[in-house]
């Protein structure tokens, strides 16, 4: 009878541990998944923005910018990239309109 009882507080108290383990997780998992949902100030997102044969235009930039402000994108990476199959655009990189 025994036995059984030590059985039982056993399996009792590796539930309760697996309990407050799994908690724990979950703690932590929220944490992660708030960071990721509410982006601290200290977090800065980048990317890599690549501009194909010069083809931007004052307004393309503007929305681009905005669009990537709402995604919480803090600094870009600016490529220019030709490709001879894309006709080239009227603005070239680094010239006074650019």
């Amino acid at each position: 009878m025994k036995k059984i009882f030590y059985g039982w507080v056993i399996i009792a108290l590796a539930s309760l541990l697996i309990s407050l383990n799994c908690t724990a997780q979950r703690g932590e998992l929220a944490a992660v998944e708030s960071g990721f949902i509410e982006v601290p100030d200290s977090i800065r997102v980048g990317c890599y923005w690549y501009w194909i044969s010069d083809n931007i235009s004052k307004e393309g930039v503007v929305k681009d910018l905005y669009a990537m402000k709402k995604a919480g994108i803090t600094r870009a990476y600016i490529g220019n990239i030709g490709l001879d199959e894309i006709p080239y655009g009227k603005v070239r990189i680094f010239s006074p309109e650019w």
